[in-house]
């Protein structure tokens, strides 16, 4: 035996009391296998604290605190009766209980994923796979980490992911203990003839199990003749032994919620208070002493010592209830007497040395939450407005239910058809609300933990995301509060419910029946008959309820209204009625019922008919937008009648003018009326036309809310503004989301929302692109810039914010090209040039980054910065920048060089012209670019011309090559769009065959000034007519 140990074992009374028994039978190797197992121990151990140094006990103190905890719990009478077995195990399993805090290096690399891939083998991929899985339950902490990214904590963000390793290690480090003694101790921990290596293994697995597990423990293990060990004894001083000595692996949430605050309790400062100062252990007291410098260490040690005097109950049920079984056992030896509880008087805060007061008040004053208060809030207007959302509490539910269980049977590969079903019916002049289904269902735990434990969702908890883990595809729940059961009682004064929830592939728990009375009475919990998995819900409604004045059609609406677009099928059933509806009813819903008497009306007013179903963004639905027109075209306003009336050599004006408004037309009169008096007065009057509305459900579930500024919402940042009515009807399915508050009916103004506004607003844009010509288009698009700038030119300063969302998200869109740029690469891996033109026409109003959007400083900058990070940042060195500023009318030089980034930042001038088959002005506008492309020395192009739905025959010789003739221009690109134009009218820009400019594209393909893509010679070669001076 090494000095140090046998120097530290020697102080301790169970070591003592083994040494003494081993002498007296010569048992010699008792000790050296306890010498073996020790060196063994602390060598180990001491790569705890290169791994985990802010959560664990440095080296081996925690086993000595241990063992000397043992010699104070147990008296040295007990002591002494104690068998030669029961301190050699005691000793040993103190020795490696904690062994699997240390695992191999390798495994911490894998977990953190600092191995190169030829370092993983099989076991190493499994291991990384098995904590990938585990940190994606830690749902919060990963959630934190990318905020604390965005904003460059990033300190604090990898102390949350060594955090989560931290957590990982300690949760099956049981586990990891029991594979550690198989693997370097299996076969050798020997007592007598008597092989305990599983014995002890089970001991040190048992400690971080719950107190059943010690129950099923074997009692006595022969170990010898006439020579026992009690395995539940040792298991329970061990666990006491274990908590009682504060270990810190134990790090609690209180902790860890000063992370975030300004001012946090550092870690280092927590393992400094954590040890307690002094105490003292005996049989009959527990009593620690602590000077705490904040009160959040002082709440975590009574939070310990509570725990403590859990496991002193357990432990005391456990050691009075051993017998001898029978046999020639000394069982008082193992009935020792444990302290009620722990003495708590001398832990306080620490005092002030000059006032010799403390430094701060402590009292356990912390939030707390009034049961009926709660409830009654919860339930009324406050939070669910309407009473007849119970309904939509209870289809979503069943329906999450459902869902459930289809992901688990496509896992277990076994066919499920998900079916719900809704029932109002009345039974002797009672009516009664059912709702059932044939989900997942529930069990024991699952009501204990969650559906009885208000704002307790199981689709929010650690079990539920340990589950998602192993699904193949995401499933995003709907019920995500726990507070649905309530607002059944909003209607109704009792229900009942029968479940039984599927646990495997071919088996269920036990079917339970539950009868409330009311939401302040028990739960009646009895044994039922149902034979299949799911969940029947029953309320008893009030005399007076949502749906007691409805006939059987509108209840039947009602449905549907709460969940038009159900991912399930859905039965309806009443009295007399019976109907079967699925996701198709939402697909034949239009849109008429959100468009006011105004929109018929059509006017003055285009009616352009939008559809919003986009997979990408798990968008499903379709919309109306209604623009002003004038002659056919897109107009900001439009005056209806403006004339002059003179009445008695008074002049008076008649007006009627129509404006837009942020979601809504305004209509402006001004004209005259005659008072009581004959006096003659001039009023103006004002109204609204074609308000717009929305009627949004997110996976299927309707939500009341109107997504357009309303009286309701007129504080709520989640609104839509655009610049011209548009009403819709949109579901949020699976690849999109929004967070809700807990009533559901108000969306939350987050990252979620300005996700979805974006998305909605690419969609909308894609929509109008796809219906209007381009000329109506760019119309529309200067209005919505105009009208809409608190929106579009926030986008720029945003992006220029280091650390801002938008600034990431960009940056990530950035790192996808960048990858793509990189990638792109030729037979001989040769990287392939790009002309690359980013923020294109930016001296026209309709994009935010263009003119009235962004200031020159801004637009300058944010080129500055897009290049900068592609080239500098990510490496993206085949990129030439190009400028193209619009050029649709005469212009000169310094049009083209409009907010001008500057020469390091441009290599190559362009101009995208559409003039029509205005040959001047394209002309002109070709010896401007010439001109700017020698005065930069940088090559020159047309990146953008057409026009739209020309007939001209000779369009590609007159009009295009004509004017490019003789002039230095080394590329043009003309615009197309899909051809031709029997669907999409006059909305192309290029030749088609049957155009009337067909013979002569073909001319001009011919043409040996024209090079083509197939014209091009080897890119990477130098002709040989060619030199470089």
């Amino acid at each position: 035996m090494n000095e140090y140990l046998e120097n530290r074992l020697n102080k301790l009374a169970v070591y003592q009391q083994l040494k003494n028994n081993c002498e007296k039978s010569n048992q010699y190797n008792v000790l050296t296998l306890v010498s073996e197992i020790g060196t063994f121990a602390v060598e180990r151990l001491k790569t705890v604290i290169k791994n985990m140094p802010e959560f664990t006990l440095h080296d081996d103190t925690h086993i000595f605190n241990m063992l000397s905890i043992i010699g104070k719990l147990i008296s040295q009478e007990n002591m002494r009766r104690l068998s030669t077995p029961d301190l050699f195990m005691l000793i040993i399993s103190v020795f490696l209980h904690d062994i699997g805090m240390a695992p191999d290096e390798k495994y911490i690399l894998a977990w953190k994923n600092q191995l190169s891939e030829e370092e993983y083998d099989e076991e190493l991929k499994e291991e990384r796979q098995k904590f990938s899985r585990f940190r994606l339950t830690y749902e919060h902490q990963l959630a934190d980490i990318e905020r604390l990214r965005t904003e460059q904590e990033f300190s604090k963000a990898q102390l949350l992911e060594d955090y989560i390793v931290t957590e990982y290690i300690r949760i099956t480090h049981s586990t990891r203990a029991r594979e550690i003694i198989a693997k370097y101790w299996s076969g050798k921990i020997i007592y007598q003839d008597t092989d305990l290596t599983d014995t002890l293994a089970t001991i040190c697995f048992s400690h971080n199990e719950s107190y059943t597990y010690l129950l099923q423990m074997e009692t006595f293990r022969v170990c010898g003749q006439d020579e026992y060990l009690c395995i539940p004894f040792v298991a329970t001083v061990l666990r006491l032994a274990d908590i009682i000595d504060f270990d810190p692996k134990r790090t609690p949430s209180v902790l860890f919620s000063h992370l975030a605050v300004k001012n946090p309790v550092s870690l280092r400062e927590w393992k400094k208070h954590q040890s307690i100062n002094a105490w003292t252990i005996s049989p009959r007291m527990l009593l620690f002493s602590a000077q705490c410098e904040h009160p959040a260490i002082e709440a975590t040690i009574l939070d310990f010592c509570d725990q403590i005097d859990e496991e002193l109950k357990k432990g005391t049920v456990i050691l009075s209830n051993l017998s001898n079984e029978g046999m020639d056992i000394d069982i008082g030896a193992y009935k020792i007497p444990l302290p009620p509880q722990v003495d708590r008087r001398k832990i306080q805060a620490k005092k002030d040395i000059i006032s010799g007061k403390p430094i701060y008040r402590y009292h356990d004053t912390k939030f707390s939450l009034s049961k009926k208060q709660i409830i009654d809030l919860l339930m009324g207007t406050k939070l669910y407005g309407k009473p007849e959302v119970a309904l939509r509490e209870l289809l979503q539910n069943s329906i999450d239910a459902c869902l459930l269980r289809k992901k688990l049977s496509e896992l277990w590969k076994i066919e499920y058809t998900p079916k719900v079903k809704v029932s109002l019916y009345t039974k002797n002049n009672v009516d009664y609300l059912r709702v059932s289904d044939n989900g997942i269902g529930m069990n024991q735990h699952i009501i204990d933990n969650y559906y009885t434990n208000v704002g307790c969702s199981y689709y929010s908890s650690r079990e539920f995301n340990e589950l998602m883990v192993s699904f193949e595809s995401s499933f995003t729940p709907i019920s995500r509060f726990g507070i649905g059961i309530l607002s059944c009682f909003m209607v109704c004064d009792s229900m009942e419910v029968t479940t039984r929830r599927i646990r495997e592939k071919f088996e269920c728990d036990e079917a339970l029946h539950i009868s409330i009375e009311g939401y302040e009475s028990l739960f009646v919990i009895s044994d039922s008959d149902r034979k299949e998995p799911g969940t029947d819900t029953i309320l008893t409604l009030r005399s007076v309820h949502p749906w007691d004045r409805m006939n059987e059609d509108e209840f039947i609406q009602c449905v549907k209204s709460s969940v038009p677009n159900p991912a399930v099928q859905v039965e309806i059933k009443t009295n007399k009625k019976s109907e079967v509806y699925t996701s198709e009813y939402f697909d034949a819903l239009g849109i008429e019922p959100l468009l006011d008497y105004s929109w018929k009306n059509t006017k003055n007013i285009r009616k352009i008919d939008i559809d919003l179903t986009c997979e990408e963004y798990g968008f499903k639905g379709r919309g109306c937008i209604g623009i002003l027109t004038e002659n056919g075209l897109p107009v900001e306003q439009l005056e209806i009648l403006s004339k002059d009336v003179e009445i008695d050599g008074e002049v008076y004006t008649v007006s009627s003018n129509i404006k837009y408004e942020n979601n809504y037309i305004t209509e402006i009169s001004t004209n005259i009326s005659v008072d009581e008096n004959g006096q003659i007065c001039s009023n103006s009057s004002w109204s609204e036309r074609f308000r717009s509305k929305s009627a949004l459900s997110i996976h299927g579930i309707e939500i009341p809310y109107n997504l357009f500024p309303d009286y309701f919402n007129k504080v709520s940042k989640a609104v839509i503004k655009i610049p011209f009515p548009f009403s819709f009807r949109l579901d949020v399915g699976a690849n999109s989301d929004l967070n809700l508050n807990s009533a559901r009916d108000q969306i939350i103004y987050d990252e979620k929302w300005l996700i979805f506004e974006e998305n909605l607003y690419r969609v909308i844009c894609k929509g109008l692109r796809d219906i209007l010509s381009s000329s109506d288009l760019k119309i529309l698009d200067e209005i919505i810039q105009k009208n809409n700038t608190d929106t579009f030119s926030k986008v720029a300063k945003e992006i220029l914010k280091d650390g801002s969302v938008t600034n990431v998200k960009f940056k990530t869109w950035l790192d996808r090209l960048a990858a793509f740029a990189n990638n792109l690469k030729g037979d001989g891996g040769e990287l392939i040039p790009i002309i690359f033109r980013p923020f294109h026409e930016h001296t026209d109003p309709w994009s935010w980054w263009g003119s009235t959007c962004t200031t020159e400083k801004e637009y300058i900058s944010l080129w500055r910065f897009t290049v900068e990070y592609l080239r500098d940042i990510k490496g993206v060195h085949n990129f030439l920048y190009a400028i193209s500023p619009d050029m649709n009318k005469m212009g000169d030089d310094s049009d083209i060089l409009y907010r001008y980034p500057g020469d390091n930042y441009v290599d190559f001038i362009g101009i995208d012209s559409y003039v029509g088959l205005n040959n001047n002005i394209f002309v002109n506008n070709l010896k401007a670019l010439v001109r700017v492309s020698k005065s930069k020395l940088k090559p020159c192009g047309v990146t953008e011309t057409g026009v739209e739905g020309f007939q001209a025959s000779d369009y590609w010789s007159t009009n295009i090559l004509a004017p490019l003739t003789g002039r230095q221009i080394s590329m043009v690109v003309t615009w197309t769009n899909e051809y031709g134009p029997s669907d999409l009218g006059n909305h192309y820009f290029s030749v088609f065959p049957g155009h009337p400019s067909e013979k002569d594209f073909i001319k001009f393909f011919n043409n040996d000034l024209t090079f083509f893509c197939n014209d091009l010679p080897q890119m990477y070669e130098m002709l040989d007519c060619v030199s470089i001076d």
